[in-house]
């Protein structure tokens, strides 16, 4: 073939296809969009960045507050149900049930999610029938982490949450209480093994969570975080948690300082708790965590504390640091002779 007519040949196919990327370049390019807008302009240019886009898009799907709720929940709905690859994309599921339709609600719950990991939930006050669509997302095989954050006019309708949960769950944030103030009394006989756990309103589910028919075990507990705010409850005993690693209490000192050391008192000879947080509103001051951006400036105040290595930076919620550190394999560290900065 002359050489002219091989040219005309390779430059008709750049102009009518279009050039190549690898598809890790478009990821890459991808990966520093961060506005739905633009992701939503990415996927307009070819088929192959508009798959990559609406996996951007769908990773995250977060309805907690609109203008519309109850429309924007039902528009979802509606998407995921005539464009049904979209299902795969979603990771994380994020709702708030204000405002919003039983009805739409109970669709969301029921889409037949496949890839589904994390869900969050918050209800101002949670009944039965929207119980029940939770339990199909609890339920999901895939699960491994939930946050929620509800009232329930009837302690039942928590438990029932709980009775066919899935058994990948390891992570755990609750933030529960109910308006009858009667106890929660679990009635699973399954025992999820939970690597972290995240509780407040302690005095409400203090007896759910040692009760023998509770759906969680605490054998491979690795971090608590427990939030004291009524200085009546039961003490937490530490030694349900034999693996215990990191440990966050947050109280009200002047009204739950003696629980607090209580709850202390439980720790065993055997325990592994390498780590012990207070967050506390009146205490002597034993260390302080900052976040990176303040932290050269708060280094200037206070030189004492930095050079005792009590001057902590910390980049993200004490939380979700110690989920990364379980989900990675670091169950426990050696802070001896490390800087703690």
């Amino acid at each position: 073939m002359p050489p002219k007519k091989a040219q005309k040949r390779r430059s008709r196919n750049v102009r009518g296809n279009g050039t190549v990327l690898p598809q890790e370049l478009v990821n890459e390019c991808l990966s520093y969009l961060t506005q739905p807008a633009d992701l939503k302009a990415f996927a307009l240019v070819c088929r192959s960045w508009s798959y990559a886009a609406q996996r951007a898009l769908f990773r995250e799907v977060v309805l907690l507050s609109a203008t519309y709720p109850t429309r924007l929940c039902n528009r979802l709905a509606e998407t995921l149900r005539s464009a049904s690859h979209l299902v795969q994309y979603i990771r994380t599921l994020r709702l708030h049930r204000r405002e919003v339709e039983t009805g739409v609600f109970q669709k969301i719950c029921n889409v037949s999610f496949t890839h589904l990991e994390n869900v969050s939930v918050c209800d101002d006050r949670m009944t039965r029938r929207p119980a029940v669509a939770l339990q199909r997302l609890f339920a999901l095989p895939t699960l491994r982490s939930v946050k929620l954050q509800c009232q329930f006019s009837d302690p039942v309708d928590f438990i029932q949450l709980w009775n066919d949960c899935s058994p990948a769950i390891r992570h755990l944030d609750l933030r529960c209480w109910n308006s009858s103030y009667d106890s929660f009394q679990p009635n699973s006989s399954a025992h999820i093994a939970l690597d972290s756990l995240k509780i407040e309103h302690v005095s409400h589910i203090q007896e759910w969570l040692e009760h023998d028919l509770c759906p969680f075990s605490f054998s491979l507990l690795a971090a608590l975080s427990v939030v004291i705010d009524d200085s009546r409850g039961a003490v937490l005993d530490l030694s349900l948690f034999p693996t215990l690693v990191f440990l966050r209490i947050e109280i009200n000192w002047r009204s739950c300082g003696n629980m607090a050391l209580n709850i202390l008192s439980t720790i065993t000879a055997s325990s592994r708790i390498r780590q012990i947080i207070f967050l506390c509103s009146v205490c002597r001051l034993v260390g302080l965590e900052t976040s990176v951006r303040y932290y050269d400036s708060l280094a200037l105040r206070f030189p004492r504390l930095k050079s005792k290595n009590l001057l902590f930076r910390a980049d993200s919620d004490w939380f979700e640091t110690q989920i990364r550190r379980i989900d990675a394999g670091v169950r426990y560290p050696d802070f001896a002779g490390g800087s703690r900065e």
